[in-house]
């Protein structure tokens, strides 16, 4: 689903048939159908025939705002300041690891970032994830994992 510059993306995630919509997990195929035609209902996007006769969805420019406004909302105050923070550090990637206590701790390589409360840090991160601010980039070890940013992360915090 395009619009301008603008792309959705509907993707097959898994075999038990998970779609992702602009990061939004989406459980049953039918759903995609339904919510496509109720977001074009609201104005967010409008239905269009393809060469072939195909029917595709193009994003309005106040779906384009819509969907921002979802990738955006919901965050946490300590999600949107790990955000910050990284983005303010300047370096490659962020580290999740395990303190001596054996709770979640962060840092942007070997910068702490600070956080109020580690029981929701790593929800904070699966957040910033799923919304495409931060890509996982791979476990360093079983009890550390390491991200990057993305484009739309720095362009959330910079905007």
């Amino acid at each position: 689903v395009e619009s301008g510059e603008e792309t959705l993306s509907v993707t097959k995630t898994n075999m038990r048939n998970v779609y992702s919509i602009a990061g939004f997990q989406i459980k049953d195929e039918r759903t995609i159908t339904s919510s496509f035609s109720r977001l074009a209902s609201n104005g967010f996007m409008k239905e269009c025939t393809g060469s072939k006769g195909n029917i595709y969805y193009e994003l309005t420019e106040q779906g384009v705002e819509y969907i921002e406004n979802l990738k955006k909302s919901d965050l946490s105050d300590q999600a949107k300041s790990i955000l910050k923070q990284y983005v303010e550090s300047d370096v490659q990637y962020l580290c999740m690891c395990l303190d001596e206590k054996g709770r979640p701790e962060i840092q942007a390589e070997n910068t702490p970032i600070k956080i109020e409360n580690s029981r929701f840090l790593i929800d904070d991160l699966e957040q910033l994830e799923k919304r495409g601010f931060i890509r996982f980039d791979g476990d360093m070890s079983s009890e550390e994992k390491r991200y990057t940013l993305t484009r739309d992360g720095e362009a959330l915090q910079n905007g």
